[in-house]
């Protein structure tokens, strides 16, 4: 099972509307990953290991504590079960202009 078919699998278990890459899901709160670099380690000059890292987005219109957040946790818990790494949650207030509408940004680096 690749990387990516592991982090969709783990956070289709968290019931929240979840989608790869761009999405034309506005529901809040939801989830998002993408890829954002897949490095390979070449050996004689032929591809013997690939590490994709992956970001995955929480986006809400209520703020979380980072340090103290239900949700967040469960997120990275559930990845972590899945045998995966992740970094901690990094947060961006967004102003959502189509909807006139905060939206707070939370995202974590899976590999």
């Amino acid at each position: 099972m690749t990387t990516k078919e592991r982090i969709y699998e783990a956070l289709s278990k968290l019931n929240l509307p979840l989608a790869y890459a761009d999405s034309d899901i506005n529901d809040l709160p939801r989830l998002n990953f993408v890829l954002i670099y897949n490095p390979t380690l070449k050996l004689s000059n032929k591809r013997h290991t690939r590490h994709p890292i992956y970001q995955v987005d929480y986006f809400t219109n209520h703020p979380q504590d980072v340090e103290d957040s239900m949700i967040l946790d469960q997120v990275l818990e559930t990845l972590e079960k899945a045998g995966l790494s992740v970094t901690e949650f990094r947060e961006a207030n967004v102003v959502d202009e189509d909807f006139n509408r905060a939206c707070y940004h939370y995202w974590t680096e899976v590999y």
